[in-house]
């Protein structure tokens, strides 16, 4: 595996023997082929993060965006 990018919240590699990126935050660990990978990414650039800042506003868990 090679180390794409690390921080004290997790890390991205690259495994070249299954063409595979892994991502890895707290106790997450995700594997994309590229293609699952650029599906992701796409999602994520597409989330409303203050709506849910706002929805999540009263919830005991402060540290949190919770998405459905």
């Amino acid at each position: 595996m090679m180390l794409i990018s690390c921080t004290q919240n997790g890390q991205i590699l690259y495994c070249p023997r299954h063409d595979r990126v892994v991502l890895e935050f707290g106790n997450i660990l995700l594997r994309f082929n590229y293609k699952e990978l650029e599906d992701f990414t796409q999602y994520v650039n597409s989330i409303d993060f203050n709506h849910f800042i706002i929805k999540n506003n009263q919830s005991f868990n402060r540290k949190e965006i919770l998405l459905n």
